[in-house]
């Protein structure tokens, strides 16, 4: 499990009181995506926030983070991280309850606190997590240049939870974002051929702007430092299935061949 980050200011004390906090007008957007992996079948909690409204936006010192109800799903303004949890319950369990939000002004030094309530429907099930499953291929293969990938994913059971968005990424000595069809088996990635080198491909299956916003409800942010509520609050959930083949290597021209050659070789001296 990730290890908590705390962020904390000393207390400013003038005449024996303590300074108010800062009631800057804070626009928060934050998105919460839960996701089912693939082929290992954990979950994880995918929470992603931007905050606007320090005293100067593109200071190098603002911080701010989102954390779940116990910590072990966090994000801010360079990435996210989640602890992968064994069953969708154990991920619903974590992503429902009352999460939290820490600002810090690189300007000010002003801090200030927030939280929100995330409400999980009954409504939410596995359906909405469909397994996607590789054909004929595995972690640390070896691909050709233009690579196809096949998956197989089951139908949903009702229209609701059929994904609307998917997309194929190669990542590794090349990048591409490709979007295709959420109804596709296969795809090839648009940059092919790949150069020789080792990569890794995914599948994204989403369904984020069908979603039923009802099924993730969250809250609008309240200050618990006495300062004032963020002056707006935009907020959207969603749920994916992502499927990740890593450490694909596409070897180099005649490398085959020349191990041909080599294994040849050996044979003729057993031989000899």
């Amino acid at each position: 499990m990730r290890s908590c980050v705390v962020r904390a200011a000393s207390a400013l004390v003038l005449c024996g009181l303590a300074a108010a906090p800062a009631t800057a007008a804070f626009s928060i957007d934050f998105s919460l995506e839960l996701e089912l992996n693939n082929p290992t079948g954990e979950f994880q909690i995918l929470p992603f926030i931007d905050v606007f409204g320090f005293d100067d936006d593109g200071h190098p010192d603002n911080t701010f983070e989102v954390r779940s109800p116990n910590g072990m799903a966090f994000g801010d303004g360079t990435g996210i991280g989640s602890v992968e949890f064994a069953t969708l319950a154990d991920m619903l369990s974590e992503a429902g309850g009352t999460w939290s939000i820490e600002t810090y002004d690189g300007v000010t030094a002003d801090t200030r606190s927030f939280e929100f309530d995330v409400l999980i429907d009954a409504g939410l099930t596995s359906d909405y997590f469909r397994a996607i499953t590789p054909l004929g291929i595995a972690d640390g293969d070896t691909i050709p240049a233009s690579p196809t990938l096949n998956w197989m994913t089951a139908p949903a059971a009702f229209p609701e939870a059929e994904y609307d968005a998917a997309f194929g990424s190669v990542q590794g000595d090349a990048f591409v974002f490709d979007a295709i069809s959420p109804a596709a088996t296969s795809w090839s990635p648009s940059i092919a051929p790949l150069a020789p080198g080792t990569y890794n491909l995914y599948i994204f299956l989403l369904n984020g702007s069908n979603f039923d916003q009802s099924l993730v409800e969250i809250s609008d942010p309240y200050a618990v430092d006495g300062g004032d509520d963020p002056d707006s609050f935009f907020s959207r959930s969603g749920v994916r299935s992502t499927l990740a083949l890593r450490n694909l290597v596409v070897p180099s021209p005649g490398a085959g061949s020349l191990l041909a050659v080599v294994g040849l070789a050996a044979v003729r001296r057993r031989r000899g």
